[in-house]
């Protein structure tokens, strides 16, 4: 699928990174904002490149473990709820 292993490791890199914030920060909006100013620091930084596809790939990675937080939780409250 991915000819280009720079480019793969970018997109896989870009998701990964910021799982843990949608594990840890409860609101995705606030991620979007924390996102959003990332990005836009490496404009007024002159680091980095700001890229629109950096930052659906960060949401995407927030969301991920935004959901995958949201699902373990309902897991782990199930489990709870079978041993009573």
């Amino acid at each position: 699928m991915f000819k280009n292993k720079v480019i793969f490791l970018n997109i896989l890199g870009n998701i990964i990174l910021f799982i843990p914030m949608g594990i840890i920060n409860k609101n995705i909006s606030k991620s979007f904002i924390i996102i959003l100013i990332i990005e836009l620091s490496q404009i007024l930084l002159k680091k980095g490149i700001f890229d629109i596809v950096d930052i659906v790939l960060n949401m995407l990675g927030a969301l991920v473990g935004f959901i995958g937080a949201k699902i373990w939780m309902k897991i782990i409250k199930n489990k709870r709820k079978i041993k009573k």
